[in-house]
């Protein structure tokens, strides 16, 4: 049965299957060997067109019928159909493949026509695709052939279907048409008048190089060519094989449907479908095809055709016109005309189009251009060019330059990489220039615009912001483990702004680096709870550097520095580092550690006089200089045989408080907020309220020291692990300012013993479909503590440097716990696995009435029960695995103090099928009266389009606090994404655009916004 496509369906084929001369030329990857597919060895006698490939394929079907018919091997898949070719993909309904083998010297060559019913691409696995009722896919490769099935029938014969017969006649009209003969047929060709032109242009040349021979070439210098009527001497020596535009050793095989030979032009003409197989035998394979093509020879043409072959020295050179194809299996080039020149190694196309790809990393590279000059065969130059990763005639993004070099080099050992260089450039999206720069360089993956975001919002208006790749940008290469990336951007009415983002991951260091600089701010800032800070030309910006670096001998360097140049710039323009972000701070840590014990020193002294984020300002409303602090520590070093354990921390430190200079009003809080979240009046400062309160700010001395004796022993089924903790505090002055308290030493001390049992049960019988249930195991693990410790100091008559040194609390506990586990065995027969179906935490905790039981929110931590806050409590945590595609997970918190539920919450996630999943949660915070719901879903539309939508709704006051909408492109090589979003709470409306390079990674970079 022929193929049959639509116009558009063939366009899109001849762009996207452009590489191959007869059918599509495809790349096969490695899939998991089933059973091997080997016909038996023979060489085959037509001259198969196909690029060479080095890959496995893999083929996959429900059930298989296998046959052989003169020596060749057939298969007939059936039931969901897949092929899979390397970075591409195939399925469809029903396949009739047929392998044949070919042992040419020193290697294994399968053939292989795969002719598809009901062809469609696989989601993910490239950007050459193509979909037709009936579709012809040929490959030729030396990797192994793998097939998978679930059913494998041999026959004799083919089974008797007519659309088995369709799809064998199908594949043997194609071997048919390479394997026609080259035809010698009388004068009077029909051929293009262009090819025309060309003859007679190189026949007067001959002419005139054989009565005025060239003085600057010397005659020892030539290649010697035999004496015959006619022949022309070479003007140039030839080059290289390996460097050679076309190959210059070896056979080259042609067909067409028409074939002509001009011995007075030393020509042959090629008519109507024309193949032209380049074949070196050693190192390369070429194919040339066109609808008309002049080869042009040193030897006249009766002698060079007699046996049907050429051999490739004594071409000169080859012109093609109409629909031109070349390939070598990693570049391919089409045209509609193009003329190789031998004796100078040149060739030119015009109107080209250039394709390669790079395998290991998943990435096509295609440059389109007036005019395109091959120089070797790795070497290629264009002039007013385009060099994109997209198939399309007008890609989505594109590098258009004036001039633009692509050379192919090897740099990561076999693997090569194409290196390219432009003058005159400008980063076009579509046909819109938005960026010009005057050269780029660098490999196909270093395109310089890294990411690109177009939104509008309701409080600074419309924006533009852009990542660009610096290396990329200023010709050089990039050092391996280094990525320096720039930033520009226009904010609205916060005016232009630029950054610098780099991250390093080198031998013995890592670290990354941010600065972001607004240099005129004129805009104002909205900031939550409707607070808003007017900005007057201010220069604002961030400089935030962390680095690690191994040092000899154990030895490990850690540097922080942080710089802000205002209360509210990280949360107008960095909202996630407000909150979520580690504290900024300025710092240098060294530290040794060998096994069980660590020697460290640090220190640490802010740069800004306020507190940048705004969740340490909230608590504890203050940073802690030290300088310097040095540390000793120690954790289960083993005495006795085992028997007792020593752990240890010590400090000894100077260390000052650090309040902020700037006040609530310059935070954006009004009088009222001001008084309910800090309990002081809007325009004083956070220092003057501090000095107020007597919380002392200046430098004083600590000696910290704690030791913990473990003593584990197992008494029938219970392991018990009694202990013994004690602490020394020692301080440079008292605090009868601060609270009354004239002591200077502090000892803390506590006892108790943890227990831990564990029981199981299995039950072989318990099965449910319904629950994916195959066997149950209930794994019961008991647990509790019991605890006294004692203070000479209260906690909060101490100010607070150190959580871990000063908030310690004293007072007696209880914890009693069990975890229930109930496993299973999911995967069936042969991939059977035991997973956690069930888990259930339960503790219940009591602490005595000295303890601090004022806290709104109760904690408990088993490891450090003086860490502990809140009094009586319950506390539960759920996960459930109701199936491998529902998770349900939720805890809750009650405090017996006030009678009241603290907090709980559930959430559960939903995968329907691999395109689609779903989620909820609920949150209630008792103390905050808040009841958030929670919920979003991402479905994967189509290959190239998936939505994402999520929103969080506050039931307690009935408004809807964020909704947050996504729907994203795939396009060749780069992912656009729309983006909506609501922020109730920001009182901000957002639309955007992103564009973002298809498997770019990197390290994370800090974002405005969504940006």
């Amino acid at each position: 049965m022929d193929l049959k496509l639509s116009c558009f369906e063939r366009c899109q084929l001849r762009r996207l299957l452009g590489a191959a001369v007869v059918g599509l030329a495809v790349w096969f990857c490695c899939g998991p060997a089933g059973s091997r597919l080997e016909g038996s060895a023979q060489v085959v006698d037509s001259s198969l067109a196909n690029p060479l490939m080095a890959a496995d394929a893999l083929l996959e079907a429900n059930k298989t019928t296998a046959w052989t018919n003169q020596q060749q091997r057939w298969l007939l898949l059936e039931g969901r159909v897949l092929f899979e070719l390397g970075a591409y993909g195939f399925q469809g309904d029903r396949a009739v493949i047929r392998i044949d083998t070919e042992v040419p010297p020193g290697r294994l060559v399968h053939h292989l026509a795969i002719f598809i019913s009901n062809a469609r691409p696989m989601g993910g696995q490239g950007v050459v695709a193509a979909e037709a009722p009936q579709l012809l896919v040929t490959v030729s490769t030396t990797g192994k052939v793998a097939l998978e099935t679930n059913l494998l029938d041999q026959l004799e014969v083919a089974p008797q279907e007519q659309w088995v017969f369709d799809a064998v006649d199908r594949i043997h009209r194609y071997q048919e048409s390479l394997a026609r003969p080259t035809l010698k047929v009388p004068q009077k060709p029909l051929i293009g008048s262009q090819a025309q032109q060309l003859l007679e242009q190189r026949r007067k040349k001959m002419d005139k190089q054989r009565s005025h021979k060239d003085p600057l070439v010397q005659r020892d210098a030539l290649p010697s060519v035999r004496s015959a009527p006619g022949a022309v001497e070479p003007i140039l020596k030839r080059p290289l094989l390996m460097d050679s535009v076309l190959p210059t050793k070896g056979v080259v095989s042609v067909g067409a449907d028409r074939i002509v030979g001009r011995s007075q032009d030393n020509a042959i003409l090629l008519i109507g479908d024309v193949r032209v197989l380049y074949d070196d035998q050693a190192h390369r394979q070429m194919t040339l095809g066109a609808e008309r093509a002049v080869i042009f020879t040193a030897e006249p043409v009766v002698e060079v055709m007699a046996n049907r072959k050429l051999a490739a020295s004594d071409i000169e050179g080859v012109y093609l016109e109409d629909n031109v194809k070349v390939s070598d299996g990693e570049f391919n080039l089409r045209a509609p005309r193009m003329y190789f020149d031998l004796n100078r190694n040149k060739a030119v196309l015009l109107e080209a189009v250039l394709y390669t790809f790079d395998l290991k990393r998943k990435l096509p590279l295609y440059l389109r251009a007036e005019v395109l000059r091959q120089t070797s065969a790795t070497s290629f130059e264009a002039d007013h060019a385009l060099l994109t990763t997209s198939a399309f005639a007008e890609p989505h993004v594109a590098i258009a330059s004036d001039r633009l070099t692509v050379d192919r080099t090897q740099r990561d050992g076999d693997q090569s990489v194409d290196v390219f260089t432009a003058s005159n450039n400008t980063i076009r999206v579509g046909s819109l220039p938005i960026f010009w720069w005057p050269y780029l360089s660098g490999e196909n993956r270093h395109v310089p615009l890294r990411r690109t975001r177009v939104s509008q919002d309701s409080q600074n208006g419309f924006q533009i912001q852009t990542s660009w790749d610096l290396f990329a940008l200023t010709g050089r290469e990039a050092p391996e483990g280094v990525e320096l990336l720039g930033r520009s951007d226009y904010l609205g009415d916060h005016g232009s702004a630029i950054g610098i983002k780099a991250d390093y991951r080198v031998p013995n260091m890592y670290g990354s680096f941010d600065g972001y600089l607004v240099p005129i701010d004129d805009g104002v800032d909205e900031l939550a709870s409707s607070r808003i800070i007017e900005q007057d030309d201010q220069v604002r910006g961030l400089a935030y550097w962390q680095h690690r670096h191994d040092l000899h001998k154990q030895w490990e360097l850690s540097i922080e520095a942080a710089y802000i140049s205002d209360e509210t710039f990280l949360e107008e323009f960095f909202q996630s580092q407000v909150t979520e972000a580690k504290e900024y701070e300025t710092s240098v840590y060294l530290k040794k550690q060998d096994r069980e014990w660590a020697l460290a020193l640090l220190a640490r002294y802010d740069l800004t006089d306020f507190t940048p984020q705004f969740a340490t300002l909230q608590t504890p409303g203050y940073t802690v200089n030290k300088f310097p602090e040095v540390g000793y520590y120690r954790t289960g070093t083993s005495f006795w045989k085992d028997r007792l354990s020593w752990f240890t921390e010590n400090r000894l430190s100077r260390m000052q408080l650090r309040f902020g200079d700037d006040s609530p009003s310059e935070r954006g809080f009004s009088p009222l907020h001001a008084g309910q979240l800090f309990a002081m009046a809007s325009n004083e400062s956070f220092d003057d309220a501090a000095s107020q309160r007597s919380i002392p700010r200046g430098w004083a001395f600590r000696l910290d020291s704690r030791h913990e004796i473990n003593a584990p022993v197992k008494v029938s089924v219970l392991n018990l692990t009694p202990y013994m903790a004690g602490r020394i505090t020692a301080y440079e002055d008292d605090f009868r300012a601060f609270s009354g308290e004239d002591e200077q030493i502090r000892l803390w001390g506590a006892v108790g013993v943890r227990v831990h049992s564990q029981f199981s049960r299995t039950y072989l019988q318990a099965r449910s479909a319904l629950l994916d249930l195959n066997q149950l195991r209930h794994v019961i693990e008991p647990s509790g503590q019991i605890f006294i410790s004692g203070t000479t100091i209260d906690s909060e008559h101490l100010p607070v440097y150190d959580d871990e040194v000063e908030a310690i609390n004293e007072g007696n506990g209880v914890r009693l716990g069990v975890r229930n586990t109930l496993q299973t065995q999911r995967g069936g027969p042969g991939h059977w696995r035991s997973v956690d179906w069930v888990v259930l935490d339960t503790d219940m905790v009591f602490r005595s009435d000295d303890a601090n039981v004022d806290e709104l929110l109760p904690r408990f931590f088993d490891y450090r029960p003086e860490y502990g806050r809140g009094g009586d409590h319950f506390y539960s945590r759920l996960l459930w695995l109701v199936s491998d595609t529902l998770g349900i997970a939720g805890d809750l918190t009650y405090s017996f103090e006030d009678d009241r539920m603290a907090q709980w919450r559930i959430g559960a996630n939903l995968e329907h099928t691999p395109r689609l999943s779903t989620f909820i949660d609920y949150d209630e915070l008792d103390f905050l009266s808040s009841r958030l719901i929670s919920y979003g879903l991402s479905y994967q539309l189509t290959v190239k389009y998936a939505v994402r939508f999520s929103q969080r709704v506050d039931l307690a006051r009935n408004n809807a606090r964020a909704m947050n909408l996504a729907l994203e492109r795939r396009l060749p090589g780069w992912r656009l994404r729309l983006t909506a979003s609501v922020d109730d709470i920001e009182d901000l409306d957002t639309i955007g655009v992103v564009l973002v390079p298809e498997g770019f990674k990197g390290l994370r970079s800090l974002a405005t916004r969504e940006y």
